[in-house]
C-alpha cells in the first residue's frame, strides 16, 4: 500500500509543527520597531567599530563615510507592508464537499507522488504502480528483483492457529531435504523456486540466475506498518518460529535501486513468460535493463511467478485488515463499527458513512470484474463499489477470513464504512488496488508485441527473408541508377549509397545491433527513434519488436539518402511501383470502364430522388474493391511474377474473395455517412490514411470520386507518407505519377515493363474506348483536385516508429484535424498493426478495445480496410481463429497463425469513437 503523507485528523505534534511554521506571522514580530531591530542586527559594524543604523524617515544608512540611501529590501516599512498581506493562519477547509473529498480514499490515491511506469512509458500517481527493488540473497549475495518495501505495508505475522502450526511442522519435517525458498521475501505457499521459474536478464544458463538453496528454511519475521525490511535469520526451533511466518524471510541486504511498473497482474506475468521473447520483454517491459547491466547488479533473477507472489501479498494484507476491522462489529455503538451485515441489497442504502460493498455471492463466479451499486435519493455516494470477495481474495483467504472473523461467517452482503482514520482509508485503497491488479482489460504494453525472435510469428520470416530481399532490390536500383549518371559527384554519392545499403543488409543478416540514426535534417524524428532504441536496450535485428524494427529499417534507409546532396529526393522504390502499376493493366482498364457505368447510375439515381438501395450496393462493391486492391503489397510480393499479380486483381477474383471477409462493418460505415448527409451537414469530410501506390492508389481515387459524386462526402483528404516507406507506400509524387500515366495511357501501358523487356515482349495496344475511358478518369480526378475536393495532405507522423496508441500525446494537432472528419479510413496491414499496437491480442478482443486511445470516446470514427498479412487480428467470433488454423496452410498445431499472413483473408472493422 502507498503511505499517505498526511492524515485527516491533526495530532498535537502536527499542530506544534504548524505553530512553528507560522511563528513569523505573529503580530508582535510585524511592528516597525521589531523589523528594524532585526534588520540592523544583521548589518554589523563599520570600519571604525560603530554599529550601522537605519533612519526610517530619511531612508538612509549611517556609515563612516556618511549617510547612504538604503536598498528597498532593507527598508522596514517595505518589509512590513509586504508581510501584511500574509494570513496569520492557514484557512481551514470548509464546506461539505471539501470534507467529503478529504474522506474519499480514492482522492488520496490520486494525490500520491507521480512516478513513471517504464512498462507503458507514462507517468501515474504512485498508488497505481508497483515498485521493485534490487536485493541480494542473504547467503549467496546473488541479485534478485523483489517487490518493494511498500508491498509489505501492514503485513502481520500469521496467527497461532492449528492450521499454521501444522503447515509449519510439515515444512520443518522437510528441512533436511533443503527445500527451496523465496529469496525475494514474498508470500504464497513456501516458494519452490527453480531454474524453470526464474528469468535472468541474460540467458537462463547463467549461474547467478539459478535457484539458490539453504540448508534450513529461514526464520519468519513480521514487518511493520512502514514497510519493514526482513533480514535472513538462522533456523529456529518450532516453538520459536510459531510467532513468525515460514512463508516470509527477512531481507538483510536491502537494495536502494527501485523501479516502477503498472500494478497489473497481466503485465507482471509477461516478464516471466517462458517463450523466446521473454528475455527481450524482461529488458524492455519494466525498464530493468539499465540496472541489470550494471556491475553491481550482475544478472538479477526475476521470478516467473512474480505475479502470483504479489497477488498473495495483496490478498493477505486485505484479509488481515478485514479481520482487524471485524472485531469491533459487536459493539453497541454503531458509529464505531466498521462493517455492517445487510440482509438484502436494499439495506445497503440505509447504512451511514457507507464506503463500499463486500459481497460473498452464492455463485463464486458472479460479477468477477469491478461492479457498482446505485444508491437513490442521496446527494453524495450515489455509486458504491461492489467487491466479489471470492474473486478478489481467493477461496483460501476467504476461508481464513471466515475462520478468524465471526462477522463474515453469516451473511452475504456487507458494507465497509468510511472513517477518517488512516487504516480505513488504506483498507479501501487496498481493495481498489486488488481490483486493478486483477483487471483483465489490456492496455498497450499489456499484451506483448510481436518480436523478430519468435519463430512462430511472421516477424521471423520477415527479418530473415523479406528484409534482405528488399535491401537487395534497393541496392540493385541505386546501382542501375548510378550507371546512367553523368555528374561525377552524384555518381560518387551513388556508389557510397550502394556501399551503405550493403552494410545495412549485412547487419540485418548477421544480427548486429540497431545503431543510432544520424541527424538528417529532422532532429526531432531521429531523436525519437534513438530514444526508443535506448529504451529497448539497443537490441539486435533478430530480437527486437517487429513493428519498431520495420519502421526503423525504412527510416534509416531514408536517412542515408537525406545525408547526400544529389539523392535527397530519390525514391528507391519508385521504379518498382511504376512497373507494378503497369502490370496491373487489365484491372486498371476494367475499372476505368466500370467508372463510367457508375457515374451513369449515380446520375440516374441521385440521393434526392433515386434508389438508396442501389447506392448502398455500389458503396459496398467499391469498398470491397478497395479492400482487395491491398493484395498488391510490394513489400510482401517479393517472389511473385507479374502474371501472379494480375491474378490477384479483376472482377472474378474479387467475387471469389467475398466469402473471405471475416469481419464486415461496411453497413455501419454507410449509415454514418448517410446520416451526416441526411442531417444536412455542410462539410462532410472523409480521410484516407493511404497504404500502397499504383493500383491501390488508383482504386482509392476511384472510391473517393464515388463518395464525392454521391454526396456522401463533400471533400476527401488523402494522407500519404512523407518518405519512401515499406516499398510501395504512397508518397506525394506517386499521385502526380499516377495522373500523368492515365493522362497518356497509350504511352504508359504500351511501354514494356522490365520483365517484358527481358523476355522481348511488347504489350498489346489499347483500344480507342480504353484510351477514352482513362482520359475521362484523368479529367475527372484532376478537376476535383483543382476544385479542392481531393486534397493531398502528408504528415511526417505517419512514418514514426511507434503505434497509433501514442498519437494523442505525440501529434495532438493531427488528432484534432482527424476529429473533424466524418470517417477516417485506415488502409492496409501496416496501419492495422499500428492501430492495434501490433500486440498479441486474443483474437476475440473487440476492435475498439484494441485501438486503445483511438477507440471509444476518441472523437474519431475509424474504419480499417485490411487484407491480413501479419499475425495480429482482433474482433473474431469465438472459435474462428482455431477453425482457420485447421485449414490448409492455416498453421495447425505449429503455434503460428499462418492463415493471417497469407493475404487470403480480409477484415473491414469500424470503431465509432464519436
Amino acid at each position: 500500500m502507498i503511505q499517505c503523507t498526511s492524515t485527516a485528523l491533526r495530532s498535537a505534534t502536527t499542530l506544534h509543527i504548524h505553530a512553528k511554521r507560522w511563528v513569523s506571522y505573529d503580530k508582535a514580530s510585524l511592528t516597525k520597531e521589531a523589523i528594524l531591530r532585526k534588520v540592523e542586527s544583521g548589518l554589523g559594524e563599520d570600519a571604525h567599530g560603530n554599529p550601522l543604523r537605519i533612519d526610517i524617515k530619511e531612508k538612509t544608512l549611517s556609515t563612516a563615510a556618511g549617510s547612504l540611501p538604503i536598498s528597498p529590501l532593507l527598508d522596514p516599512v517595505w518589509i512590513q507592508r509586504r508581510r501584511r498581506q500574509r494570513k496569520e493562519r492557514p484557512q481551514k477547509w470548509g464546506g461539505r464537499f471539501n470534507k467529503m473529498l478529504n474522506r474519499n480514499p480514492y482522492a488520496w490515491a490520486l494525490a500520491t507522488p507521480l512516478r513513471r511506469c517504464t512498462n507503458t512509458n507514462v507517468t501515474l500517481p504512485r498508488y497505481f504502480l508497483q515498485e521493485f527493488e534490487l536485493v541480494k540473497h542473504p547467503t549467496s549475495s546473488a541479485p534478485w528483483w523483489a517487490p518493494g518495501p511498500l508491498s509489505f505495508d501492514d503485513l502481520r505475522e500469521r496467527p497461532k492457529t492449528p492450521r499454521s502450526i501444522e503447515k509449519l511442522m510439515e515444512i520443518e519435517s522437510d528441512a533436511d531435504d533443503s527445500p527451496e525458498w523465496d529469496a525475494a521475501g514474498s508470500s504464497g505457499s513456501l516458494a519452490s523456486v527453480s531454474t524453470e521459474n526464474t528469468v535472468s536478464s541474460s540467458d537462463n544458463d547463467n549461474q547467478d540466475a539459478k535457484t539458490f538453496r539453504t540448508q534450513q528454511p529461514p526464520k519468519g519475521v513480521s514487518t511493520s506498518s512502514t514497510g519493514a525490511n526482513p533480514a535472513a535469520g538462522s533456523h529456529e526451533s518450532t516453538e520459536q518460529s510459531l510467532g513468525g511466518d515460514p512463508q516470509f524471510c527477512e531481507r538483510r541486504h536491502r537494495g536502494s535501486l527501485t523501479v516502477y511498473m503498472s500494478s497489473r497482474k497481466s503485465l507482471v506475468d509477461l516478464i516471466g513468460t517462458k517463450s523466446k521473447y521473454a528475455a527481450l520483454l524482461y529488458k524492455t517491459r519494466t525498464g530493468l535493463a539499465a540496472y541489470s547491466v550494471s556491475q553491481e547488479a550482475g544478472n538479477p533473477v526475476w521470478r516467473s511467478d512474480m505475479g502470483d507472489v504479489l497477488l498473495a501479498l495483496l490478498r493477505r494484507r486485505a484479509v488481515d485488515a478485514l479481520i482487524d476491522r471485524g472485531r469491533d462489529c459487536h459493539t453497541r455503538y454503531t458509529k464505531h463499527r466498521s462493517i455492517f451485515t445487510c440482509a438484502s441489497w436494499d439495506d445497503v442504502g440505509q447504512v451511514e458513512r457507507r464506503g463500499c460493498v463486500l459481497w460473498l455471492p452464492e455463485d463464486k463466479q458472479a460479477a468477477q470484474q469491478y461492479a457498482t451499486l446505485d444508491i437513490d435519493d442521496v446527494h453524495y455516494g450515489t455509486k458504491m463499489a461492489v467487491h466479489n470477495l471470492y474473486w478478489l481474495l481467493g477461496d483460501e483467504e476467504v476461508r481464513r477470513l471466515q475462520d478468524e472473523s465471526e462477522v463474515f461467517r453469516d451473511g452475504r452482503i456487507f458494507v465497509l464504512t468510511v472513517h477518517r482514520s488512516m487504516s480505513m482509508t488504506k483498507l479501501h485503497l487496498l481493495l481498489w488496488r486488488l481490483q486493478g491488479y486483477l483487471d483483465q482489460q489490456s492496455v498497450e504494453g499489456g499484451e506483448e508485441t510481436y518480436v523478430t525472435s519468435d519463430a512462430t510469428s511472421f516477424a521471423s520470416e520477415t527479418v530473415h527473408q523479406r528484409w534482405p530481399t528488399i535491401l537487395t532490390s534497393a541496392i540493385d536500383d541505386v546501382y542501375r541508377a548510378t550507371l546512367s549518371v553523368e555528374d561525377p559527384e552524384k555518381e560518387a554519392e551513388g556508389k557510397r549509397l550502394v556501399e551503405q545499403l550493403g552494410r545495412l543488409k549485412y547487419e540485418v543478416q548477421h544480427n548486429r545491433k540497431l545503431s543510432l540514426l544520424d541527424d538528417d535534417g529532422f532532429p526531432d524524428e531521429t531523436a525519437a527513434y534513438n530514444k526508443e532504441l535506448q529504451n529497448l536496450g539497443y537490441p539486435s535485428w533478430h530480437n527486437v519488436p517487429w513493428l519498431f524494427a520495420e519502421c526503423y529499417l525504412y527510416r534509416r534507409m531514408n536517412t542515408l539518402f537525406q545525408r547526400t546532396k544529389r539523392w535527397k529526393t530519390y525514391d528507391v522504390f519508385a521504379r518498382q511501383k511504376i512497373d507494378t502499376f503497369r502490370s496491373s493493366r487489365n484491372a486498371v482498364l476494367e475499372l476505368a470502364s466500370r467508372y463510367r457505368e457508375i457515374i451513369a447510375q449515380l446520375r440516374a439515381n441521385m440521393p434526392a430522388t433515386g434508389d438508396a438501395e442501389a447506392e448502398k450496393l455500389l458503396f459496398f462493391e467499391l469498398f470491397e474493391i478497395c479492400l482487395w486492391s491491398n493484395a498488391t503489397d510490394l513489400s510482401l510480393l517479393t517472389n511473385l511474377t507479374y502474371e501472379d499479380i494480375q491474378k490477384l486483381q479483376g472482377a472474378e477474383a474479387r467475387k471469389a474473395s467475398e466469402a473471405n471477409i471475416l469481419i464486415n462493418n461496411l453497413p455501419a460505415a454507410y449509415r454514418l455517412l448517410y446520416k451526416a448527409r441526411a442531417e444536412g451537414k455542410k462539410v462532410r469530410r472523409v480521410d484516407f490514411v493511404l497504404d500502397n501506390a499504383g493500383f491501390e492508389l488508383y482504386v482509392d481515387l476511384f472510391l473517393a470520386s464515388f463518395l464525392l459524386l454521391s454526396e456522401l462526402a463533400t471533400e476527401v483528404i488523402l494522407r500519404p507518407k512523407s518518405i519512401p516507406w515499406f516499398v510501395s507506400d504512397v508518397v506525394p509524387d506517386d499521385f502526380t505519377t499516377l495522373l500523368n500515366a492515365i493522362s497518356d495511357p497509350a504511352t504508359f501501358f504500351q511501354t514494356p515493363t522490365e520483365d517484358e523487356k527481358l523476355q522481348d515482349k511488347a504489350p498489346a495496344p489499347l483500344s480507342e474506348k480504353q484510351v477514352n475511358d482513362m482520359i475521362f478518369l484523368f479529367q475527372d480526378w484532376a478537376g476535383r483536385h483543382a476544385e479542392g475536393q481531393l486534397i493531398i495532405r502528408p504528415n511526417r507522423y505517419w512514418t514514426a516508429g511507434g503505434s497509433f496508441w501514442r498519437l494523442p500525446h505525440e501529434a495532438g494537432e493531427l488528432l484534432d484535424d482527424l476529429k473533424t472528419s466524418e470517417l477516417v479510413i485506415f488502409k492496409g496491414d501496416l496501419n492495422y498493426r499500428k492501430l492495434t499496437g501490433d500486440a498479441r491480442w486474443k483474437p476475440t478482443t473487440s476492435f475498439q478495445q484494441a485501438l486503445g486511445p483511438m477507440g471509444k470516446n476518441s472523437g474519431i470514427n475509424v474504419l480499417s480496410l485490411r487484407t491480413c498479412k501479419s499475425d495480429v487480428v482482433v474482433g473474431l467470433p469465438s472459435g474462428k481463429d482455431e477453425e482457420l488454423r485447421k485449414t490448409d496452410g492455416g498453421g495447425g498445431d505449429s503455434g503460428a497463425r499462418k492463415w493471417a499472413t497469407s493475404g487470403k483473408w480480409g477484415v473491414v472493422c469500424l470503431s465509432e469513437g464519436k
